[in-house]
């Protein structure tokens, strides 16, 4: 879901900032830009989101870019006797490396993932130590940085996700005009749309799935067989929560969970 470069800066003059707020066609891209200073870009099934910063009648949106390229979420699983479980996800073809085991930090001792040249990767990929560590280490292949990981809380379910860096993308500017219901962008006059492209609803369903595609919120939620739910999300409120201990988890209200990946009548929460 990500966006090759293709914007370039742009030179207008304008007098007035106000009601910038809406939806605009450049081409094939639809630009939404939110009363919150926030935007959203959409062309080809790819989307970018980030911030806008306004000076006066002129605007730039700044592309989010991930604070880290890792992030591990855990939870206490009462079924895991002994180690721990680490369920990856990410690109199969990344150089992942991990300390699995041993409590080594050193990228040379680190184990990967996935052996070179692997033709069967299982989904879920899922790793189960017989030995857990107090801290998780985790690097890409020749690449100087470690992210080191304490378990502070000692959970022995871990989802990993790696967010995989990509093509650098420019920031784009844009000047509101004087009629405050169209901005310049490249020379290019683009109104807002009189009826909207989609709708408030379908903008937040896609941004759930961006959000659930490249996770770095506090929590991460999956059912059993790791399934995030990708185009619907998991909804709380028609859940029932249920502690034992250190653990706990949410029964549906209405749904009698099982075993298929389909089924949203248990959900895990994994906290970042």
């Amino acid at each position: 879901m990500m966006l090759t470069t293709f914007f370039c800066g742009a030179a207008a003059y304008a007098q007035n900032s106000d009601n910038f707020a809406g939806q605009y066609k450049l081409g094939t891209t639809l630009i939404i830009l939110k009363p919150n200073k926030t935007f959203l870009l959409l062309d080809m099934g790819t989307l970018i989101k980030g911030n806008i910063h306004i000076d006066s009648s002129t605007g730039k949106l700044i592309p989010y870019k991930p604070k880290d390229a890792f992030v591990l979420y855990g939870r206490t699983n009462h079924f895991i006797k002994t180690g721990n479980t680490i369920h990856y996800r990410g690109p199969s073809e990344a150089p992942v490396l991990i300390n699995y085991n041993d409590t080594s930090s050193s990228p040379n001792t680190l184990k990967p993932i996935f052996n070179q040249y692997a033709n069967c990767i299982p989904f879920p990929t899922v790793i189960h130590n017989l030995r857990s560590s107090p801290k998780l280490y985790v690097t890409i292949k020749d690449s100087e940085s470690v992210y080191t990981f304490e378990n502070n809380e000692g959970y022995n379910d871990f989802v990993l996700s790696y967010i995989e860096p990509s093509t650098p993308i420019a920031e784009l500017s844009f000047t509101i005009l004087t009629d405050g219901a169209s901005i310049m962008i490249k020379n290019e006059t683009l109104h807002k749309l009189s009826s909207p492209a989609i709708s408030e609803a379908e903008e937040k369903m896609l941004l759930g799935m961006y959000d659930r595609d490249y996770p770095e919120t506090d929590f991460f939620y999956c059912n059993p067989a790791y399934n995030i739910f990708e185009e619907s999300g998991v909804h709380l409120s028609q859940y029932n929560k249920v502690q034992n201990g250190n653990e706990y988890y949410f029964l549906h209200k209405t749904i009698t969970k099982n075993d298929d990946y389909s089924n949203p009548g248990i959900i895990y929460e994994y906290k970042k």
